[in-house]
């Protein structure tokens, strides 16, 4: 609890750190939707109303299947969509770096100490990120062709949820272990401090540290469903407003979350 506290007070006294993380949101976010909005009414503008028949709609997925064996259609949203992936996969890691340098360096100015984190430890953040990445997939190697076979077999709904919701929550909780686990060891990676040394402590105390992840999922996801219902009910430009704070509530747990792992680990480590 104490680390929760100490984390919320932390992640108060960020907000170059948050400021710049949610620029990035909108920098990366907005033009992509944009691209996508575009080629989809493009193609969508094509559909033929209803009263045409399904004939025509049928001719209208024929041609679009068509479209995309089109090269010169093709190969431009394919590039960018990979350009803006590709982007998001390294600027995420790198300002990753930023963030937790600022947490671990409380002397320097916020903005200072971000900035540092990020021309000091970008590289390495990313490297480890595409590790963290490669290890989430392993388990895919068995749960996509176990979850092909229970969708083949399954004579109802029933009986596929069954077979797939254990792999889904398998994939999901060795995400969000290896998600905590390179959490620590980019804290050591930060501070200088032995790789090895904050492992054990990792492992040592998983529950308290799985418990401190919990607690700021269970309100991220009661902050989350409370603005999505307030937006439903309050339609027009409250609605608006409230997503568009969405993305900065987001962060700001976010780093909340960062930040009381980072005090557990620094009362604790010793």
């Amino acid at each position: 609890m104490n680390a929760l506290k100490e984390g919320l007070r932390r992640a108060g006294k960020e907000p170059f750190a948050i400021g710049v993380l949610l620029v990035f949101h909108f920098a990366w976010s907005v033009p992509l939707y944009r691209y996508i909005e575009g080629h989809v009414i493009e193609v969508m503008s094509r559909y033929p109303p209803p009263e045409l028949g399904k004939e025509w709609a049928n001719l209208f997925v024929y041609d679009f299947l068509l479209m995309m064996q089109d090269k010169s259609f093709a190969l431009p949203i394919a590039g960018m969509l990979l350009a803006y992936a590709l982007i998001r996969l390294v600027m995420v890691p790198a300002l990753d770096a930023g963030v937790f340098n600022s947490l671990s360096d409380e002397r320097m100015p916020r903005g200072t100490a971000f900035i540092r984190g990020v021309r000091r430890l970008s590289v390495s953040f990313v490297w480890l990120y595409l590790l963290r990445l490669a290890l989430m997939a392993v388990p895919l190697y068995w749960a996509v062709p176990a979850m092909v076979r229970g969708w083949f077999s399954a004579g109802d709904p029933w009986q596929l949820a069954a077979g797939v919701a254990p792999w889904l929550l398998l994939l999901l909780v060795w995400s969000a272990m290896l998600k905590l686990l390179f959490t620590y060891v980019l804290f050591a990676l930060t501070e200088d401090d032995r790789l090895l040394a904050s492992l054990a402590f990792f492992f040592r105390r998983i529950v308290p540290v799985a418990g401190i992840a919990l607690a700021v999922f269970a309100v991220s996801f009661v902050v989350g469903s409370a603005l999505f219902s307030a937006s439903l009910y309050w339609a027009g430009f409250p609605s608006v407003v409230l997503y568009l704070l969405y993305p900065l509530i987001r962060i700001w747990l976010r780093v909340w979350g960062i930040a009381a792992q980072h005090r557990y680990w620094q009362a604790h480590r010793a």
